[in-house]
C-alpha cells in the first residue's frame, strides 16, 4: 500500500512517519529551524503537533474504502484493508 501511495504521489511530502528511509525526527528538525529563523528575524512562530493514538481503531472502514477507491487503489488492496478493519477478532487460550 505504501508503494502504491508513494508511486502515485498520494502522500504529503512532509509525511515522514511510516515511510522507508524517512524519520519523524526530520520534521522535528525542520520545525526547530523554522522557530529559530523566526526568533532571529524577530517574528512569531507557532506550531500545532498531534499524535492520534489508535487512529486506525477509530477509522470508518466504509469511508476509508471510498477514499481509496477515489484514489484508484486496486480492488484487491481495498478488499484486504476493509476485511482487516472489519474482521478483527481476539482469541484467548487457557489450559483446561
Amino acid at each position: 500500500m505504501v508503494f502504491f501511495a508513494e508511486t502515485r504521489f498520494l502522500l504529503d511530502p512532509n509525511q515522514n512517519g511510516f515511510r522507508t528511509g524517512r524519520e519523524t525526527a526530520e520534521n522535528t528538525g525542520s520545525i526547530t529551524l523554522e522557530i529559530l529563523k523566526a526568533f532571529k528575524e524577530n517574528k512569531v512562530a507557532a506550531a500545532f503537533l498531534a499524535d492520534v493514538q489508535g487512529a486506525y481503531d477509530n477509522v470508518s472502514p466504509s469511508s476509508l474504502d471510498l477514499i481509496l477507491k477515489n484514489a484508484d487503489f486496486p480492488p484487491s488492496i481495498r478488499e484486504f484493508i476493509y476485511r482487516t478493519l472489519t474482521s478483527r477478532q481476539v482469541y484467548r487460550t487457557t489450559e483446561n
